[in-house]
């Protein structure tokens, strides 16, 4: 870290101390996402026909839309949206594995969750 000789000591400390925890907490995120990223995902039919068409009903909800639906993507965008689903069901399940499991597991134990989003 370089100081100059200008820069008031106790506020280039603070600024210091203050990347570092954004650093860490920073690498705890991009950690935790690797590993709900890395967890196997369940093939098969997340909605069904009825939800499927719900969705795409949804989303092209304006006139613009509808009266271009043959240049949209439908498929592509059901599977990204099953993807994100998907995902987001690992999230739920790795959550809970740390709650259940972070006293009684040595990995667990070091982990460095993100810090919790305020509501």
């Amino acid at each position: 870290h370089v100081m100059f000789k200008a820069e008031n000591p106790k506020l280039f400390a603070q600024r210091v101390a203050a990347a570092h925890q954004l650093r860490k907490s920073t690498e705890a995120v991009l950690r935790y996402n690797l590993y709900v990223d890395s967890m196997p995902i369940q093939e098969g039919d997340y909605f069904d026909e009825y939800r499927t068409e719900r969705i795409r009903d949804l989303s092209i909800n304006t006139r613009q839309l509808l009266d271009n639906e043959e240049m949209l993507d439908i498929p592509t965008m059901i599977s990204e949206i099953t993807t994100d689903y998907a995902r987001t069901m690992n999230k739920i399940v790795f959550d809970q594995s740390i709650a259940e499991q972070r006293n009684h597991h040595e990995v667990f134990a070091k982990l460095n969750l993100p810090p919790e989003k305020p509501q």
